[in-house]
């Protein structure tokens, strides 16, 4: 017996999954019984849902909630698609610049970091690099002058959302440092399809496309797994079950002790040959054997 067969951990996140999904999901607009318009929008949204697998994605993001205590979803435009995509982030990968003394989670940061390490391949003769994708919301112009009118704003907007894309070489980071310390100074900047350098590029939008979906409500920015509460628990099963697992195979394999057996031997050797116990076996003994 192991612990998976009493206190899985899978089942307490399968569980928790179908109770935050329900059964189905759909797609909503508000007005869509009177209004065209709305109509055609939730038509959209559903085609574009269909698109990028939205069912799925959910699935993947809410199971690492549960399970990690974070979910991240990205956003971003494909050229090839000629849509925005949604992707998965790894919530590892996150790296939030909260401001200093804040209390509330619900005041998103306006710095945000996606970070992770890319190992060496030495077939292709590639060191190891650290790559960290940084959207941060400033002023359109440097004096705040500038203003834009977003398609889905009615008031004039000063701030637009730059996007930094970024290596460095392993060797030359400072592993015990802050990511959002690294200078600039030795990255190397990757390009986007249309030869972009991805030092700053104002992306267009005022928001930071990272949606970030902690598990549990409270004060603080992260979440908690669910599987927190029930560790202990499920520690406690898995050292009970090891115990009995031990106890059961003393009892399935005694030891023996023979006296007057002729057991077999080994004919070049001479030596008595292993002794099998199990059900059916029987030994000749000699007197009072």
């Amino acid at each position: 017996m192991t612990a998976a067969s009493t206190g899985d951990a899978s089942v307490i996140v399968d569980q928790t999954l179908s109770h935050l999904l329900g059964e189905t999901q759909q797609i909503t607009v508000e007005g869509v019984e009177d209004d065209a318009t709305a109509q055609e929008r939730e038509a959209m949204l559903r085609e574009w849902a269909s698109g990028e697998h939205l069912w799925m994605r959910m699935q993947h993001a809410e199971r690492n909630a549960v399970l990690l205590g974070d979910t991240v979803y990205l956003l971003a435009w494909s050229r090839a698609k000629g849509r925005p995509v949604l992707k998965t982030i790894d919530p590892g990968f996150y790296f939030p610049v909260l401001p200093d003394g804040a209390i509330d989670a619900d005041e998103y940061p306006d710095r945000v970091h996606l970070a992770w390490e890319i190992p060496d391949d030495p077939a292709m003769g590639r060191e190891g690099t650290l790559r960290r994708i940084t959207y941060e919301l400033g002023p359109i112009s440097e004096d705040g002058s500038a203003t834009r009118t977003y398609p889905w704003a009615s008031r004039l907007s000063a701030l637009t959302c730059y996007l930094t894309d970024a290596e460095w070489d392993l060797d030359q980071v400072d592993k015990t440092g802050d990511i959002d310390a690294l200078s600039l100074r030795r990255a190397r900047f990757r390009t986007n399809a249309d030869g972009d350098v991805l030092n700053r590029l104002d992306l267009h939008v005022d928001f930071i496309p990272i949606v970030h979906v902690p598990n549990t409500i409270g004060a603080e920015h992260f979440g908690q797994s669910s599987l927190l509460s029930a560790a202990q628990l499920l520690d406690d099963l898995a050292a009970a079950d090891t115990d009995s697992q031990r106890a059961s195979a003393t009892t399935g394999s005694p030891i023996i002790g023979l006296s007057g057996a002729r057991l077999p031997v080994d004919r070049s050797t001479g030596q008595p040959l292993p002794v099998r116990v199990e059900p059916g076996m029987v030994w000749p003994l000699g007197d009072s054997g």
